[in-house]
């Protein structure tokens, strides 16, 4: 019996999909050359856009926020715990990312959950003009 082949347009509909390619378990665990393509593009146009890169290891001069940049060019600002939020280029697209990372047992090298969230820049600007909003409920909550 054949195996049936999946489709160009499925394929390309599914490298859209911005959540379920964003998780870092589905970009690993492929083997097939449709998978393959996807990376080194990405790779690629993020060496061609790279400005000049700090190392990810150093605190920033000014000490703003104590934000790093990361080796791909990712910004990566940290939150409660082992919680990020990080703004990175994925497929061309830009995301905002928060998501909690864990301290990998083989390697000791820490790594993104599988649970986060990804926006867009246009649903960060929605959220951003709610944040009184988010603070009133909040302090409403609290007292």
């Amino acid at each position: 019996m054949k195996r049936k082949t999946k489709s160009a347009k499925y394929v390309e509909d599914s490298e859209e999909d911005v959540f379920d390619a964003y998780d870092d378990e589905d970009l690993d665990g492929g083997d097939s050359a449709e998978e393959v393509a996807p990376k080194k593009k990405v790779k690629a146009a993020a060496q061609q856009g790279a400005t000049k890169v700090k190392d990810p290891t150093k605190q920033s001069k000014e000490g703003e926020n104590d934000s790093k940049t990361g080796k791909d060019g990712e910004y990566v600002l940290p939150l409660d715990g082992k919680k990020k939020l990080t703004v990175q280029k994925f497929k061309n697209l830009t995301l905002i990312g928060i998501r909690e990372f864990y301290t990998d047992k083989n390697d000791g090298k820490e790594k993104p959950g599988k649970k986060g969230i990804a926006i867009s820049p246009a649903a960060w600007t929605t959220l951003k003009s709610h944040i009184a909003d988010i603070d009133e409920a909040i302090s409403k909550l609290e007292s």
